[in-house]
């Protein structure tokens, strides 16, 4: 019987969980969207030019990465995020 007990709840919070992920995302103030400036990969990118995808993004702050810097992988929904390759030009945009 303790067992059962054990598999409903665990059965439960996978519930309450699997809901959770249907759920629609609130956006918070800040909040990135990469989208509209995907177009600055493959190109060289300036203080400026960060500063300018940042404002289009709609993010908070902006980081900007060389291709073998060491990052922290925490989230951050609020930050667009450049990602330079050897030649310091821009391979990946995204949000995080």
């Amino acid at each position: 019987m303790n067992g059962l007990r054990c598999l409903w709840r665990g059965g439960a919070w996978s519930a309450v969980f699997a809901l959770a992920a249907c759920m629609p995302r609130v956006p918070t103030a800040g909040a990135c969207d990469a989208s509209p400036v995907q177009g600055v990969v493959g190109q060289s990118v300036t203080p400026q030019g960060a500063e300018a995808a940042r404002l289009q993004a709609g993010a908070r702050t902006v980081r900007v990465t060389g291709h073998d810097q060491i990052i922290s992988k925490e989230f951050n929904a609020t930050r667009l995020s450049l990602q330079l390759d050897a030649r310091g030009r821009v391979v990946r945009v995204f949000c995080g």
